[in-house]
């Protein structure tokens, strides 16, 4: 081996041990940002993990530019839209990995919003990280407000929205291969005044295995009863009023992904109480570990015990009687479920009642209470575990139950409303009726899809309802129950309805014969007739007389053959009004001459 050669190789040995001596910049950088600003300026920035002798800028996979190894930003003026960037670090010779990113334009930073229900207004504030040449401000997706490109605030009116968020713009970003616009960021904030019988859900459960505001939203969802979701107390809809017929749902979850009841918090379950509204309360350390409330006054609850794990098997009582469920802990082997009992010295009245017990294994207590309170006060149902933690049987029977014991009186409650066509066009419309008091008349309202509405009242009304549309497109029917000058919830369903017709009777008339043919033909060629949706016709499926999905002359001699040379009659729907089934026929927008 001659000198030259016993040098490289020293020299190669001398980094390998350099390397393993962890003086090699064995490490990639971190927190690699690639941003550009409307004026496609490109910054990159990073942080070093090593004592790196240089770094290496690459665009696309081509090096652009060498710099010094200490350094953590790279800046170039109009950069390449879309451009993939690297950054890659050196220690003499030996590359460490290569970090990559793609250049976008960031979104702003650190939106916070503050409602002002005094004023119905929400004040949105935020940090721009580049430059932009405008910002949009939305509202339930609707742009309520342009401001200049340097803007970091807004005040808004709440106008019934719920959903605001900040739209930055660049207006003139050079194709091809332009970057996307940023994001929007946005912040849901209640607005809206809680109809009655409506459900409030307090998520203040932090975590945990178990997800009880999911659980509950899908079995409200399934019983047709509208909610809204609230993960903070600073997030109550403007406009709700303590009782107003409302069922708040409190859950604090478990232990340690829980949240403790503030004074705050018992102050509007009892105000709610107070005024006749009905309140469900869930947390396994609300009684034996938290803070004592004003809600310890009005909760149904007497002597409680700091339990353990042992919550396995529930039993039903009272208004769940019959029930029997198993309980998936929230927090396994780490719960310590509390032990509850009933009282008859709480301010709402004597009547506490035992709603779930853990029986089994020689550990029996109760773990829920159910609250009747006396007149005028609202009803509680009050239990130490998680709701959505409940295994072996639906949730929906379960939920309904609780709702007709804590809903608050006349609780005239519409469940499962569905609407369905039949082949004849005729739409069918069934609900399920709940309610404390026996209904003494029931309005079902249909919008069509003009807007335009008709009411129809009925005494002593539980349904089914069969409605017969006159035109196509999507119907809203909506029930509102009343008991005597009580209004329950109102419930609506939407649904896409097709008009019945009979094919060949092209001048909607009723009676297929010459004079369609002449409608036709006028149609298509010139002349007087009607200026519809689909050329020229009001129901282009009954002018579609052979079929084929189109208007043309086929049609009228197809017509023609019939009446005059014993030629097949045109394809159903033909010898009376039924709808087409087939989602590609031609549509029919207005047809009245159905008997």
């Amino acid at each position: 081996m001659n000198q030259s050669r016993r040098q490289r190789t020293a020299l190669l040995v001398a980094m390998i041990l350099w390397s393993g001596g962890g003086l090699l910049a064995d490490t990639a950088v971190t927190q690699l940002n690639c941003t550009l600003d409307c004026a496609l300026n490109l910054q990159l920035t990073w942080e070093n993990n090593d004592a790196y002798s240089s770094i290496e800028i690459l665009e696309n996979g081509a090096v652009i530019v060498t710099l010094p190894g200490d350094s953590t930003s790279y800046s170039e003026p109009s950069a390449q839209a879309g451009s993939v960037y690297g950054v890659q670090p050196y220690c003499g010779a030996i590359a460490s990995p290569l970090s990559e990113c793609q250049a976008t334009i960031p979104p702003i930073n650190g939106l916070s919003c503050t409602r002002d229900c005094a004023n119905s207004t929400i004040a949105m504030q935020w940090s721009n990280p580049v430059s932009y040449d405008e910002i949009h401000i939305l509202a339930n997706g609707v742009t309520v407000q342009s401001l200049d490109g340097g803007a970091t605030s807004a005040v808004v009116d709440l106008s019934g929205a719920t959903l605001f968020e900040v739209q930055p713009n660049c207006v003139a970003i050079p194709p091809p291969g332009a970057p996307a616009q940023p994001p929007r960021v946005g912040c849901s904030v209640g607005t809206l005044p809680i109809p009655v019988s409506d459900h409030l859900i307090l998520d203040f459960d932090l975590g945990g295995s178990v997800d009880s505001s999911g659980q509950l939203e899908m079995a409200l969802g399934d019983l047709g009863e509208p909610y809204s979701v609230i993960t903070s107390l600073d997030e109550i809809p403007c406009g709700y009023v303590p009782g107003e017929g409302t069922i708040i749902w409190s859950l604090t979850g478990t232990f340690p992904d829980h949240t403790v009841m503030s004074a705050a918090h018992a102050d509007l379950l009892v105000s709610h109480i107070l005024m006749g509204g009905g309140v469900y309360h869930e947390g396994n350390d609300t009684w034996a570990t938290d803070p004592p409330t004003v809600f310890f006054d009005y909760d149904g609850i007497g002597a409680v015990t700091d339990g353990n794990n042992s919550l396995s098997n529930l039993v039903g009582f009272d208004l769940l009687e019959g029930y029997q469920r198993q309980y998936q802990q929230d927090q396994a082997g780490n719960e310590s479920t509390d032990q509850l009992s009933t009282t008859d010295t709480d301010l709402g009245g004597p009547d506490s009642r035992i709603a779930w017990q853990n029986v089994g294994q020689g550990v029996n207590y109760t773990a829920a209470t159910f609250y009747v309170t006396d007149a005028d006060l609202g009803n509680v149902f009050c239990q130490s575990f998680e709701i959505g933690g409940l295994t072996g049987g639906s949730l929906v029977p379960i939920v309904d139950d609780i709702i007709k014991g804590i809903c608050p009186p006349p609780c005239i409650r519409v469940t499962n409303l569905l609407a369905s066509q039949g082949s004849d066009g005729v739409i069918t419309v069934t609900w399920t009726a709940t309610g404390t008091l026996d209904w003494t008349s029931c309005d079902l309202i249909v919008t069509a899809p003009n807007g335009s509405t008709q009411i129809f009242s009925v005494t002593n009304f539980l349904g089914p309802v069969l409605y017969a549309p006159l035109t196509a497109g999507d119907y809203t029917f909506t029930i509102v129950p009343t008991c005597g000058t009580d209004e329950g919830n109102p419930m609506g369903v939407e649904i896409t309805v097709k008009v019945p017709f009979m094919r060949g009777d092209t001048n909607l008339d009723g009676v297929i014969n010459v004079a369609d043919v002449i409608r036709m033909l006028t149609v298509l060629f010139g002349g007087p007739g009607f200026i519809g949706e689909q050329d020229g016709f009001e129901c282009a499926g009954a002018a579609d007389a052979n079929g084929d999905q189109l208007n043309d002359v086929a049609d009228a001699v197809y017509l023609l053959l019939h009446l005059f040379s014993n030629g097949d009659p045109p394809p159903p729907p033909h010898f009376e009004c039924l709808i087409d089934d087939d989602d590609t026929a031609l549509p029919c927008d207005n047809y009245d001459a159905c008997p």
